[in-house]
């Protein structure tokens, strides 16, 4: 910001740290924030001399976000903290001045492919909200044929634990492997679906988040910055567009 310009707080909030705009409302409203020692009010309006904190550590606008590509090999956890994880994914991007670098979405331990990962928390809620309906696609092959009882099943969707689980479509490839395609995303799903069918998943890899597709350049355990044509293909916009 310069000298004139303000800001809205909740805005402000959510360009200094890792929230999306809606939670940084919720800190607002939950009297977390405050603006030169005042607890802050939704409407509040800062500028580049005032002082931001949140739980009394003080904040600033992070003036670069970035986004990256990471082709997760198999046996790393996404989150950026997990005591019993012996490998985080994030560790494998050696980027140490990112502040808030955090995963959008989860591949599970197991899966591998591609991850995204940001300092951008109105990136990572546009990407991840279901109304989003961002396609992700998977390559996976299963332990036993897929029949195509299977295929309608998967299609249909089942409820496993309160939760409808669904693929939006399927590309059989050979007995065993397919393309899968999800538009949703919930934890673990593709397995939870191959459990349901009696089948096993023995290797999954997203190679596809939107319209950005894994690099076949980009090996196990390599990342790569994305510019803004990328992530308007992620997101399905203008090339450009700036998030």
């Amino acid at each position: 910001m310069n000298k004139t310009e303000t800001k809205r707080i909740n805005a402000y909030v959510a360009a200094a740290t890792d929230l999306s705009r809606r939670a940084s409302d919720e800190a607002i409203i939950n009297k977390r924030v405050k603006i030169n020692g005042r607890v802050a009010v939704l409407g509040d309006r800062v500028g580049v001399d005032d002082v931001v904190t949140i739980d009394g550590n003080t904040i600033e606008m992070i003036e670069r976000h970035v986004v990256y590509a990471l082709n997760k090999p198999k046996g790393y956890v996404c989150s950026n903290v997990d005591k019993h994880a012996k490998h985080l994914a994030v560790s494998l991007i050696k980027e140490a001045d990112q502040p808030f670098l955090h995963s959008i979405g989860r591949l599970d331990k197991d899966s591998e492919g591609l991850i995204l990962f940001t300092n951008n928390g109105y990136l990572t809620e546009q990407v991840t909200h279901p109304k989003s309906e961002i396609e992700k696609e998977y390559y996976v092959k299963a332990l036993r044929r897929i029949s195509d009882r299977d295929i309608r099943i998967l299609k249909e969707g089942v409820t496993d634990n309160g939760e409808f689980l669904h693929i939006k479509s399927i590309e059989q490839m050979s007995p065993t492997e397919a393309l899968i395609v999800l538009n949703e995303g919930k934890n673990r799903e593709i397995r939870r679906l191959f459990n349901h069918i009696k089948n096993e998943v023995v290797s999954l890899v997203r190679i596809r988040i939107g319209g950005y597709t894994l690099p076949a350049t980009l090996k196990s355990g390599m990342y790569k910055k994305l510019h803004d044509s990328d992530i308007a293909r992620i997101l399905g916009t203008s090339e450009g567009k700036k998030v």
